[in-house]
């Protein structure tokens, strides 16, 4: 069943204030009623066939608010366009909507088509072959799962190695893409995990880990800097601030500066 959302003209004479109630109403009449296996809605932001001023409410906040008032129809949108949001942050959405729903979303993906929507949110409107392009890549996630055993000391370290490879099984049966370790930085723990693992071996940058050199040796496949640099940054940016307003030093401003042009430039790429 497709409830009404505003997409089709389907809530005009409707006072807004009663949209919800209108909804949620349907929704859960679908839920009591086993002949309906599911209730669903439209990923759009304007009405068809034409826009207009008539409200048309967003999918996947509907999606959270279906899934808080029924309890056994699953819920999906027909479909949700990649180019709309950020790929990362829409399969934050979908998993924390499939949470609240105890597993009952289905998630329809598409390329999106609705020339006068995406102009009218600023997308632009890229041609087909660019659009098939971003789906394409937006659907093929990597799951970095990550195990903080030797970052927070969840065992003893004579047992981290084993933990974290117990770990690593579990996410590798449940699908992941590849095994983030952060804090691991002994060489012999490294290689023993990246020798282990079915997946590609993830680390952080943190004291005492090996240089990138010696930890592709190791069976590394991925470094990661994590807030290492921003830091850092902020590091030397208090005490070049404490230096200057307290002793009014200001030579060491300009070691290592970068120049405005330079600074510019990297917003033009």
């Amino acid at each position: 069943m497709f409830i009404p959302q505003g997409w089709r003209l389907d809530l005009v004479g409707i006072d807004p204030s009663q949209h919800w109630g209108v909804m949620a109403g349907l929704a859960r009449r679908a839920d009591a009623n086993p002949e309906w296996e599911s209730i669903w809605v439209y990923d759009h932001f304007h009405t068809t066939p034409v826009a207009t001023a008539e409200a048309t409410h967003e999918a996947w906040t509907l999606m959270a608010a279906f899934a808080g008032v029924t309890g056994r129809v699953r819920l999906g949108q027909m479909c949700t366009c990649m180019s709309y949001r950020n790929p990362a942050y829409l399969a934050k959405v979908a998993a924390t909507v499939d949470i609240v729903s105890e597993g009952r979303v289905e998630m329809g993906i598409g390329a999106g088509w609705y020339e006068q929507e995406w102009r009218a949110y600023g997308y632009g409107f890229p041609t087909a072959g660019e659009r098939l392009a971003r789906l394409r890549e937006g659907v093929d996630i990597f799951v970095n799962a990550r195990i903080d055993v030797y970052l927070f000391k969840l065992v003893p370290p004579a047992e981290a190695v084993a933990e974290s490879l117990r770990r690593a099984r579990i996410y590798q049966d449940a699908g992941a893409s590849g095994i983030f370790v952060p804090a691991i930085v002994a060489p012999d723990d490294i290689r023993t995990v990246a020798a282990a693992v079915e997946r590609p071996l993830n680390v952080l940058a943190w004291p005492g880990l090996p240089p990138a050199a010696e930890l592709a040796k190791l069976g590394v496949k991925r470094l990661s800097a994590g807030s290492g640099i921003a830091k850092a940054v902020w590091g030397r940016t208090a005490a070049l601030a404490k230096s200057f307003l307290q002793d009014g030093a200001y030579q060491a401003l300009a070691e290592g500066a970068m120049d405005s042009a330079t600074a510019n430039g990297l917003y033009s790429k």
